[in-house]
């Protein structure tokens, strides 16, 4: 699928999802409405029938023509020509809610002309889990004329009328659930489509690596077929040196790609004992200078770390710190200069490594561990590699359970900081002292 037909794709599946849900909503609300309009029209009927039966029970005469006001959505007001009984009216609103199938609990409170009060009624259940002791403290408030009236309050409408909604809220949780799973389906194209480009960039990556030194050999192979160069031994060495060269340069390049195959597959049975960290850093810091003693490349090293013992891996920790070290000689235009410092926080031992490379803006350094990821250079591909070497770094940093941060700027630079919990003996020298 073509970038510009993908991106078609993702806006116009956004807006249909989004329209979806619009009238879903809408709908669902409408049809809330309506049994809110519904609702209020059966208590209403409801509660005029009891304000006749109480007429008639108390033989005042015809009640009010309008007795029932509603106060607020969940509050009705009933007036009537007569003083209240409790037990009768509580009997008649039951009878009269279950004649209209108002299967809801609520409350009701009575107004006392002596006290000029509300006295509160009781809490009538009427559905399956209702707690009576669970008043609603609802303040009934009282109006302004001395009539005889009596208020009826439902503190749980909303909830018990959305409980009545059942095929409304199965269809949205449908809905919903188709929508999350659209969303990832849309998030999985966008992935696999990433890893394709990944996967892409990578074959044409190892294909421009691989191509150079096969050329390479391919035309020091035909030379050194030449039965005359067998009179000229300097040429000869020069095309077989040339030869071991590239050789090598494959060997390593495949041995990088195998190694993050394995790393990926297998974190690897590591090989964890406590060493002495400064001997590695020592020990590598002495090899790079003498591969590197003809290019004026300048290797110091600092160590200031009182503990320096660690539990790691001692191969793992090395190529980690070979690593770190080649990206530092491979990415400088100038002479390079690379210092290797150690030092304690707390419990960790902290390893920097300074470099006066290229640096890296600070929107490619959270990117630069993602495997296969290389920072952008145009068409130019003065740098060798597959994106792998940093990757790596981190994967193996994480399973030692230590950590690596960078700090980098344009023209300035780079630092990599890695920390190491020190061992469990070095703890304890660090406490007791």
């Amino acid at each position: 699928m073509e970038r510009k037909t993908l991106r078609v794709f993702i806006i116009l599946s956004v807006l249909s999802i989004l329209g979806i849900i619009v009238v879903q909503t809408y709908w669902f609300k409408k049809a809330f409405n309506l049994e809110v309009q519904e609702f209020s029209q059966k208590v209403d009927e409801s509660l005029v029938q009891v304000a006749q039966r109480l007429s008639a029970y108390n033989e005042s005469g015809s009640p009010e023509l309008q007795p029932v006001k509603q106060q607020n959505p969940n509050y009705f007001i009933v007036s009537v020509n007569d003083a209240i009984n409790p037990s009768v009216l509580e009997a008649f609103i039951k009878q009269e809610f279950i004649k209209q199938r108002l299967n809801i609990d609520f409350e009701y409170a009575i107004y006392d002309c002596q006290e000029n009060a509300m006295k509160y009624g009781n809490y009538i259940c009427q559905t399956e889990n209702c707690n009576p002791e669970k008043a609603s403290n609802f303040p009934f408030p009282k109006l302004k004329d001395d009539n005889y009236y009596f208020g009826v309050y439902f503190p749980h409408k909303n909830q018990q009328l959305l409980n009545q909604m059942g095929i409304w809220i199965f269809s949205s949780v449908v809905l919903l659930i188709v929508v999350m799973f659209f969303a990832y389906s849309l998030f999985f194209i966008l992935r696999q489509r990433k890893l394709s480009e990944i996967q892409t960039d990578f074959i044409n990556n190892m294909t421009h690596e691989f191509k150079t030194p096969i050329a390479t050999v391919a035309i020091s192979s035909k030379v050194l077929m030449d039965p005359e160069i067998v009179h000229t031994p300097k040429r000869l060495t020069k095309y077989a040196g040339l030869i071991k060269g590239e050789i090598d340069r494959l060997q390593g390049q495949v041995e990088t790609v195998l190694q993050m195959a394995r790393v990926g597959k297998d974190p690897q049975a590591l090989q964890i004992k406590p060493i002495n960290s400064h001997q590695i850093l020592e020990s590598i810091h002495s090899n790079f200078k003498d591969m590197h003693k003809g290019d004026g490349a300048k290797f110091d090293i600092f160590l200031s770390a009182k503990y320096h013992i660690i539990n790691a891996d001692t191969l793992h920790l090395t190529n980690i710190l070979h690593n770190l070290l080649d990206n530092a000689l491979k990415y400088c235009t100038v002479r390079p200069e690379i210092n290797i410092e150690t030092s304690n926080q707390k419990n960790w031992l902290v390893i920097k490594i300074t470099d006066n490379g290229i640096g890296i803006s600070a929107k490619h350094q959270k990117l630069i561990f993602k495997k296969f990821y290389r920072v952008p250079t145009g068409n130019i591909h003065n740098v060798k590699g597959f994106g792998l070497g940093l990757n790596y770094v981190k994967t193996m940093v994480k399973a030692l359970k230590g950590k690596i941060l960078v700090e980098s700027e344009i023209g300035k630079g780079s630092c990599f900081i890695l920390k190491f919990p020190i061992s469990r003996e070095e703890r304890i020298s660090v406490f007791s002292t």
